[in-house]
């Protein structure tokens, strides 16, 4: 068989291979989601329903819209503790692994899953776009074992090595990594011993579908188990979010000229935390201090009152998960100052810390604000929201022009429409 037609093969064998891994993967979704008895209807982003289970039972705990994504990942830095025959044989046994929690809005928690499952299949072309080289690569050495292809392999492997030892993945940065150090090995033998070449580069050629195995197989068995069970979540979550979306349309609509007295009242919180951002960026600390002890009261639960004129307009905590501790917007808007502490015990304080828990200040007290969560679903990139918000912006443009009855009416054009949208 000539080289172009091997290299034809080698990669339909391995097309084949990953389409077998991904379609078992999902058909194991699948059942354990039908198997639980808990099946419901989630929603992916053509907005089409399909199977998924409830958020809480795929480590997502909302309310309203607050949301915890709970994430495992690998710990790589516990790993690299061992040699990179033990890290092979406990890989699929789950060990070495880390947990990773997100806390935000909704809108933002359902686009950062999108974003996870799209990395996964980047991640795959990228497979295929650093293997097919090397791929050729590797017969050239095994048919040639001349000097300047068994040099330009070295070459080539040494920066493949170096970029996976880069990646959090173990797959990558703990067994692969060291699979690549075995053929370069093999290969510098080979650069350095005329006499037994031929037979190193052999040997260098078996070892390098060992390294091929451990960046496909084994990477992609990992990841078409993510990506589907992220799928559901994906799905479950952006359900939930329609239908919080279809709440605040609809409050929108129901109490124009009110919300609008409660958004300039929530202004004056957003002012302050503009205050405290400008002395961050300054690094001034005094300042920034001085602003967040003056700035206080009016974080508190008691300085926006959580129900005005039968319209929800904050809710405090108190109900976000049965088993979740709650967490007040105080609690938040203390971590600022929190972060810049160091300061006063002769360290240093940690601005970008401090500049992260203001944010999340900021959106804490933006959440359910019409602006907000125009500028969020702009970045959804699914065409049925993409739908909506030329109706959400011309709303929006009369709620701000302080023009109520022009608003209210845009508002109840924008939840009829949502309601046949959104469910």
């Amino acid at each position: 068989m000539d080289k172009v037609k091997l290299l034809e093969k080698i990669r339909n064998e391995r097309m084949a291979a990953r389409k077998d891994v991904f379609a078992k993967a999902r058909n194991k979704q699948l059942s354990r989601m039908r198997a639980s008895g808990k099946l419901i209807m989630g929603k992916d982003e053509e907005g089409k329903k399909v199977e998924t289970l409830p958020t809480h039972e795929l480590r997502i705990f909302v309310n309203m819209w607050w949301t915890r994504i709970l994430f495992t990942r690998d710990n790589k830095a516990e790993a690299l503790q061992y040699g990179h025959k033990e890290i092979e044989e406990s890989y699929f046994a789950r060990m070495f692994k880390r947990r990773v929690d997100i806390i935000t809005h909704v809108i933002r928690g359902v686009r950062a899953l999108r974003h996870i499952r799209e990395n996964y299949e980047k991640e795959l072309d990228d497979i295929d776009k650093r293997l097919l080289p090397l791929e050729e690569l590797n017969i050239n050495v095994v048919e040639n074992a001349d000097l300047r292809t068994i040099r330009r392999a070295i070459a080539n492997l040494e920066a493949l090595r170096d970029s996976m030892r880069k990646k959090s993945s173990i797959v990558y940065g703990a067994i692969t990594s060291s699979r690549i150090t075995d053929v370069i090995r093999l290969l510098k033998k080979a650069e350095e011993d005329p006499k037994r070449r031929q037979f190193l580069c052999n040997a260098a050629g078996a070892s390098f579908w060992a390294v091929n195995r451990r960046l496909c197989s084994w990477r992609e068995k990992n990841i078409a188990g993510i990506y589907y069970y992220d799928v559901a979540r994906e799905n479950s979550l952006r359900q939930y979010r329609d239908v919080w979306l279809l709440a605040q349309f609809g409050r929108y609509a129901e109490k124009t000229e009110e919300f609008f007295v409660y958004y300039e009242a929530e202004r004056v919180k957003i002012a302050a935390l503009d205050l405290i951002e400008k002395a961050l960026e300054a690094r001034d600390y005094s300042l920034a201090m001085r602003y967040i002890s003056d700035f206080e009261p009016g974080f508190t639960d008691s300085a926006t009152p959580f129900y005005k004129e039968g319209v929800v307009l904050v809710r405090s905590y108190k109900d976000i998960a049965k088993d979740e501790k709650t967490i007040p917007l105080i609690t938040h808007y203390r971590a600022i100052g929190r972060a810049l502490k160091p300061e006063r015990e002769g360290g240093r304080p940690r601005w970008k810390e401090a500049m992260k828990a203001l944010e999340f200040a900021r959106m804490f007290v933006m959440a359910n604000k019409p602006d907000f969560i125009e500028e969020e679903l702009s970045k959804a990139g699914e065409p049925y929201i993409e739908e909506l918000l030329p109706l959400l912006a011309e709303a929006n443009k009369e709620f701000f022009d302080k023009k109520f009855n022009l608003a209210k009416k845009a508002y109840k054009k924008l939840f009829t429409r949502a309601k046949e949208v959104l469910p």
